[in-house]
């Protein structure tokens, strides 16, 4: 009796041993650094209120499993989301996560946010920023993850579950807000923009000079010269080729059918006429305006414009280069050299 009887007292010790065992381990969730993906997120944004209805810990972010664990607390520290998670100590799979955690196998966590405000303005940015603040947020959940985007990896959702895409920033237009070195794009990438621009404005005049051609109103003589203004013009060249009507061969009636040099005489004083109404083409007060423009106006608002610049006006042109390079030599760049 006396040995049963120590049975039975040692039994409920063990028990509420086990029942006090809470495995809960405190985490740093998010911070406000660029994370590997180019954003961040501003901690004072992040709305917890719907979270914290239902704080629940899924892995990897995949909702359609049971959760491991519940989020007992999360608070805002020093413009860093932290919380503590208490992992599902009847489920075996949250228990081989919990050992990984405690032992520091593992250690990162990840929010699931819907984005709500972005931001652009120079004060939300930081030196290697490629996309927009996130400024506004709701937390829709936690989880654990084997890698995340810095100390911490991020989720992006619309309100309807669709992935939510942040404004990528206008490389120029970071250039002209930042004046500091580590927020600049290096000749290379600018290059490299420039070359994705003319041949996005190339494939555009080819294809408008190609439909002309099927329409009839476009020879085969006229094809390079006129995808050539189209992709300097596109506007002016689209209206005078609009206006063309497909001649009717009439090879019976005198004149009715165009000889080669008749032809090539008629394309000569079209194109003279077009590239003489290009400047009558500018709206009023353009031109006004565009003398004053300097090398990186004329790159950021008409890089077309500057090209045939260099082709036809070269003094003009390296003046322009000049004083730009003068300028910007305190900020490390350099006009495009073509």
């Amino acid at each position: 009796m006396p040995a049963l009887a120590r049975r039975h007292t040692f039994a409920p010790k063990f028990f509420r041993r086990m029942a006090t065992e809470n495995y809960r381990i405190d985490f740093t969730i998010s911070d406000e650094t660029v994370n590997r993906y180019g954003y961040r997120i501003l901690t004072a944004g992040i709305d917890t209120a719907r979270f914290e209805a239902n704080p629940v810990a899924y892995f990897n972010h995949d909702t359609s499993q049971p959760a491991v664990g519940k989020w007992v607390k999360v608070w805002k520290d020093e413009g860093k989301l932290k919380g503590t998670l208490e992992f599902d100590g009847d489920d075996e799979f949250a228990m081989k996560l919990y050992k990984k955690y405690k032992s520091d196998f593992m250690r990162a966590v990840s929010l699931h946010i819907i984005p709500v405000e972005e931001s652009d303005a120079k004060e939300t940015l930081l030196p290697g920023q490629r996309y927009s603040t996130v400024t506004k947020c709701e937390l829709m959940e936690i989880s654990l993850v084997t890698l995340p985007g810095n100390a911490n990896a991020v989720k992006l959702c619309s309100p309807e579950g669709l992935e939510f895409k942040l404004n990528s920033l206008n490389i120029m237009t970071e250039i002209e807000k930042n004046k500091t070195p580590e927020a600049q794009p290096n000749s290379a990438a600018l290059e490299e923009l420039q070359k994705q621009l003319d041949a996005q404005k190339t494939l555009n005049a080819k294809n408008l000079v190609r439909l002309h051609q099927q329409r009839g109103v476009v020879q085969e003589g006229e094809i390079e010269p006129l995808t050539r203004l189209a992709a300097t013009d596109y506007e002016s060249v689209e209206k005078m080729l609009d206006a063309r009507k497909p001649a009717a061969e009439k090879p019976g009636e005198k004149g009715g059918t165009e000889t080669t040099e008749q032809k090539g005489e008629k394309l000569s004083a079209e194109l003279q006429d077009l590239v003489k109404s290009l400047g009558a083409a500018a709206p009023a007060g353009a031109s006004d305006e565009r003398k004053n423009w300097t090398y990186y106006d004329w790159y950021r608002k008409d890089a077309e414009g500057l090209s045939l610049m260099q082709k036809n006006e070269p003094e003009r042109y390296k003046k322009l280069e000049t004083n730009f390079n003068a300028d910007a030599l305190k900020n490390k760049l350099k006009a495009d050299e073509n």
